[in-house]
C-alpha cells in the first residue's frame, strides 16, 4: 500500500479499512465520488500487479 499514490491510498482505505461507500469517502475527502472510484479501481489493480508479481518463483511458477 505504501507505495500507492496517496488519492488511491487513501480512497482504498477509507473504502475497505473504515468500510465508507464511495460517496462517503469523496465527502471525506472532498473530491467527486467518480474519482473516488477510480482511485480505488486503479489502487486495486497496482495492489493485484504487485502481489502477483510477489508470488511468482523465478522460474515463473508460483509459490504454493
Amino acid at each position: 500500500m505504501r507505495k500507492l499514490p496517496e488519492a488511491q491510498r487513501m480512497a482504498l482505505t477509507l473504502c475497505y479499512d473504515f468500510d465508507l461507500s464511495h460517496e462517503e469517502a469523496a465527502y471525506v475527502l472532498g473530491i467527486p465520488g467518480g474519482t473516488v472510484k477510480t482511485n480505488v479501481a486503479r489502487g486495486k489493480v497496482k495492489l493485484r500487479e504487485s502481489l502477483s508479481a510477489w508470488a511468482k518463483n523465478p522460474d515463473g511458477s508460483h509459490r504454493g
